[in-house]
């Protein structure tokens, strides 16, 4: 299966082809990025850029994050965030999208796909409402908000990442 992905993505010439390629080969788990990793033979042609995206895929779930990472965090050098950080709050199990635990910040992603229905949006304001009364501030973003405005995107995520409280444990 690696080895598919890599003759896959060398021969598609559309670059957002290439990373929905990887991307839903990766948010599936048809394949790992280590072991796409391995498998990359150093005269692949698009060697360096397969190996790039991997290594934003590894513990992002979507294009959202993967482009919260590169478009936002990275391109305005903040601090690099923990992926799908996993919390326990009032009994419940959460995972976050980007979270910085020191400061308690969760940085959530929505997609149209999955973060509008009724349903799905009242879990996340009752998940927010846990995360409050215990002490985590919740930034969310939508995947156009990120695409359109990156610069706002990462000048809420530093203005929020300096007013809060580090914690130390």
């Amino acid at each position: 299966v690696e080895a598919a992905l890599i003759a896959a993505f060398d021969c598609l010439d559309d670059r957002d082809a290439r990373r929905r390629l990887v991307i839903e080969s990766v948010r599936s788990r048809r394949v790992t990025t280590q072991r796409v990793s391995a498998s990359i033979h150093p005269r692949t042609r698009r060697r360096d850029e397969l190996l790039e995206l991997l290594a934003v895929c590894d513990g992002s779930q979507s294009e959202a994050e993967i482009a919260m990472l590169e478009q936002v965090i990275r391109a305005s050098g903040l601090p690099e965030p923990v992926r799908q950080h996993p919390v326990l709050e009032a009994g419940r199990r959460y995972r976050l999208d980007l979270a910085y635990p020191a400061a308690r910040l969760a940085i959530e992603v929505d997609g149209k796909a999955w973060h509008f229905d009724a349903e799905r949006r009242t879990a996340d304001i009752t998940r927010d409402a846990v995360l409050a009364a215990t002490g985590w501030l919740t930034l969310r973003f939508t995947y156009e908000q990120i695409r359109s405005d990156p610069a706002w995107v990462a000048a809420c995520i530093s203005e929020a990442l300096a007013r809060r409280p580090k914690i130390t444990s």
